[in-house]
């Protein structure tokens, strides 16, 4: 039992000691990263520059259009009454599904004389808001401004149509046709530069922060006592570099005695 008492004891002495030597405090971390303070700048230069160089050259530019129908379903012929506009807004939910349906991807390829066969190609370009009004602003993007502006106005068209045909709906009227785009909507160049330096100066953290645990040279007399357990009782100075700066000064004295 004395002898299982002693393994155990000697076990977690070496346990203890190995997690010693790996303590690191957070300070030597925050020391060790602004030592290489330079590499960090460096990093997220080269990383602005790949985000201007991506973003400039490289990625494609997307413009979005925007057009407007407002939902009123009048039971009364004569006034809007509080039944009337509460009915809109559950008729918009529905308006919302509507839109989406293949039937109406196709016609309205159709309407702008391309193939409705590729109609799956719109499901990602069509984006609707989400507020609570009666108006429904249907927003489609597109590599050509042009492009998008036709395919929205026919979404708010053929949308119209099919809502009135099938939802009962007594009319939706058309608020406001989408615009031709000047400026893209994305990717928009500022946003990509900053999140390229922020990434680029946290990934060159993370490896100095790596290099700087792994390194298992000695440097300080504290890591001779993790490293050995040993206590340091001197340590001797460095004289190369005394005999560099006393060099240095003599040669300032000659040229000053010189001129």
């Amino acid at each position: 039992m004395k002898s299982e008492n002693l393994n155990n004891a000697n076990s977690s002495n070496y346990v203890f000691e190995e997690k010693s030597k790996f303590e690191i405090s957070i300070g030597e971390l925050i020391a060790a990263v602004l030592g290489k303070f330079w590499v960090l700048i460096l990093a997220g230069l080269l990383a602005a520059v790949a985000a201007y160089y991506y973003t400039a050259e490289m990625a494609t530019p997307l413009y979005n259009s925007t057009a407007r129908v407002y939902i009123l379903n009048r039971q009364s012929s004569l006034s809007t009454s509080i039944s009337d506009l509460n009915s809109a807004v559950t008729l918009k939910d529905d308006f919302k599904v509507l839109i989406k349906s293949n039937e109406v991807y196709r016609q309205v390829l159709e309407s702008i004389g391309e193939n409705p066969a590729n109609y799956k190609s719109l499901k990602g370009q069509l984006s609707l808001d989400s507020n609570e009004t009666r108006f429904v602003d249907i927003t489609v993007t597109d590599k050509d401004p042009v492009r998008a502006k036709l395919l929205v106005d026919a979404f708010a068209k053929v949308s119209r149509k099919k809502a009135i045909e099938i939802m009962g709906v007594e009319d939706i009227t058309i608020e406001e046709y989408g615009e031709i785009p000047i400026a893209p909507s994305s990717p928009v160049m500022s946003k990509n530069i900053i999140l390229a330096v922020f990434v680029g100066v946290v990934f060159a953290a993370a490896i100095i922060v790596v290099i700087h645990i792994f390194n298992d040279n000695i440097r300080t007399p504290d890591d001779v006592e993790k490293a050995l357990g040993v206590c340091v009782l001197g340590s001797i100075p460095d004289m190369s570099l005394l005999r560099r700066q006393k060099s240095r000064s003599k040669k300032a004295v000659k040229k000053k005695v010189q001129k």
